[in-house]
């Protein structure tokens, strides 16, 4: 199912979105769900970076933190408590493109914007 179709069908069950936490160390970031379950990605999995925004807001989540890797890509909406923590440490990053973080915010379309890719993706 593509991304924004499966974001899109959270939203219209009234389900509460993905997380409710995120948090990262040195070795890669946790996320937290609503049913206490966490899962852990590796940063040494990290190969692209990108915000998707949907056309659902403001009554839904609408924009979300993409973190894609070899094994697995983490979803993280923008409610999520440690979301700006999180993003500030992303744009560290070398290359990280900053301005793709001001046009995901100011977009009500669905869309996606690259912020950072590996090197060797």
């Amino acid at each position: 199912m593509p991304l924004f179709s499966w974001l899109k069908s959270l939203s219209e069950h009234g389900r509460q979105v993905l997380l409710e936490s995120v948090s990262f160390d040195e070795d890669g970031v946790t996320s937290r769900h609503p049913d206490g379950t966490a899962e852990r990605f590796a940063w040494t999995d990290l190969q692209r970076v990108e915000l998707v925004t949907t056309d659902e807001g403001p009554w839904a989540e609408d924009v979300f933190l993409v973190l894609h890797g070899r094994q697995m890509d983490c979803i993280i909406p923008e409610s999520a408590d440690g979301f700006d923590t999180l993003m500030m440490h992303l744009q560290q990053f070398p290359h990280f493109d900053s301005e793709a973080i001001i046009s995901a915010m100011n977009c009500t379309d669905n869309a996606r914007f690259l912020c950072w890719t590996a090197d060797d993706a």
